[in-house]
C-alpha cells in the first residue's frame, strides 16, 4: 500500500465514512437518492485514491 500523505484521510476513516453514509436509510431498507449517492461516491473515490497516494485518473 502507498504511504499516507499529510492532510489526507486514512483509509480506515474513509471506510467509516462509507459505512456511515445514509446508514439509517440502508439499515432500514429505505430509499436513497441515486443522484446523491453517485455524487457522494465520486467524491469518496477521489479521497480514497489520494489517501492511497494514487492521483486521480485524467
Amino acid at each position: 500500500m502507498a504511504p499516507s500523505h499529510p492532510g489526507n484521510e486514512t483509509i480506515d476513516a474513509l471506510v467509516v465514512k462509507a459505512l456511515d453514509y445514509q446508514a439509517e436509510a440502508f439499515d432500514h431498507d429505505e430509499p436513497v437518492d441515486g443522484g446523491d449517492l453517485v455524487e457522494w461516491f465520486a467524491a469518496w473515490r477521489v479521497a480514497v485514491r489520494l489517501a492511497r497516494g494514487v492521483g486521480p485518473k485524467a
